[in-house]
């Protein structure tokens, strides 16, 4: 299986540490603690000349809604000409189980999304469902 570049953004400290333990697992992962931090490092990583394959993003973060965040994403992708089936998964994570931040997560771009706390085989199901 090849490694794969992730990244986690999630403001809670603990959720954070316990995503990236498991995502370090399938590859090299970097961490956001907010979501102007994460399109900064979304953004710099791809002027490098990279992509990331996987990206966990809380839906609620202090500086900006993680759905905010996720349409700004794929912009960016959008506007550097990356193709559909080579654009980051991204699993949104929440603590609520929101039916419309989930839908509307969806409609913008999101390709699935995890309830906090949230068990780590549920994830992983996730994960091995997109090829990793």
């Amino acid at each position: 299986m090849r490694r794969i570049n992730v990244l986690c953004v999630d403001d809670d400290a603990v959720s954070l540490n316990k995503m990236t333990a498991i995502m370090e697992e399938l590859g090299d992962c970097q961490q956001s603690g907010t979501g102007k931090e994460a399109v900064a490092a979304f953004f710099k990583w791809m002027e490098a000349g990279h992509v990331f394959d996987l990206v966990t993003l809380d839906i609620s973060l202090p500086d900006m809604e993680g759905i905010d965040v996720l349409r700004i994403l794929r912009k960016i992708e959008t506007d550097k000409g990356i193709a559909a089936d080579k654009r980051a998964k991204i699993i949104m994570v929440t603590s609520h189980a929101d039916k419309g931040r989930v839908l509307a997560s969806l409609k913008a771009g999101c390709n699935d999304y995890i309830v906090k706390p949230f068990d780590v085989n549920i994830l992983i199901e996730k994960i091995e469902k997109f090829g990793f």
